[in-house]
């Protein structure tokens, strides 16, 4: 005689993972989602620099030095047809465009960012296991002070570490 268990009372539901809500506490923030909205916007000018109406940025043209925003130049091909291109930030002193340097230079803003961020983490990671397996590094704390386990000897010093380490309360 086989014994057949009810698929109700053995299928529990799954305990729900630590973290489900961190995204959600995230998009609750309005930094976060301030700062994620530049981050996108950058991403999306330094990928699409090439398709939103730019010239090359390095390009030097004296003749549209020091030009102010909106100025119309026309420019004529070899086959002699006319075209009209905008600066919409202007010219700098070298004639160079404006909008085009900044559509371009998003490109190498996010590189620095995301490598001074990586740079960091790997910084970060070597400290940490640095003092998660150096034999010196391991010895116990005492209640979180910074001190190692153990007075140091002098009671005024040990009350004033104490009376510096607690918060004031102010009456």
């Amino acid at each position: 005689m086989s014994v057949v268990a009810d698929p109700t009372v053995t299928d529990l539901p799954a305990p729900p993972a630590p973290q489900t809500d961190v995204g959600r506490r995230l998009l609750r923030n309005p930094g976060v989602v301030a700062g994620a909205a530049i981050l996108a916007i950058m991403f999306a000018i330094a990928l699409a620099a090439p398709w939103l109406g730019t010239v090359d940025p390095a390009a030097i043209n004296p003749s549209v030095r020091n030009k102010l925003p909106g100025y119309e130049e026309i420019l004529r091909s070899a086959d002699g047809r006319e075209s009209t291109l905008v600066h919409h930030m202007g010219t700098d002193t070298l004639g160079r465009d404006i909008y085009s340097r900044v559509a371009y230079g998003a490109r190498a803003s996010l590189l620095v960012g995301a490598s001074v961020a990586l740079i960091a983490v790997a910084i970060g990671l070597v400290i940490g296991l640095r003092r998660r397996i150096h034999p010196l590094a391991r010895r116990h704390r005492h209640a979180g002070d910074g001190r190692p386990d153990g007075h140091s000897g002098d009671p005024a010093g040990d009350r004033a570490w104490y009376r510096f380490r607690r918060p004031v309360s102010w009456r």
